[in-house]
């Protein structure tokens, strides 16, 4: 049998997103773009699928930040 993974809650998974959006330390940008994707990974899993669009949708403006980052 496959080990079994345990699926965090996703309100614990927006909490850590919205934790992660008000950071200003050094390397926020990619904690808050790893939060994204775990929550729109969780709800993938969950299968729900318009829940997990609304995610990813938010993962474009943060990556963009980081490109930024890295080029200044």
């Amino acid at each position: 049998l496959a080990p079994v993974m345990t699926m965090l809650p996703v309100k614990d998974l927006e909490r850590a997103r919205d934790a992660y959006e008000v950071t200003t330390r050094c390397g926020a940008a990619h904690q808050r773009l790893n939060a994204r994707i775990n929550l729109a990974l969780a709800h993938l899993q969950a299968g729900r699928l318009d829940a997990a669009a609304a995610a990813g949708e938010e993962l474009l403006p943060v990556q963009q930040v980081i490109e930024g980052e890295d080029d200044g």
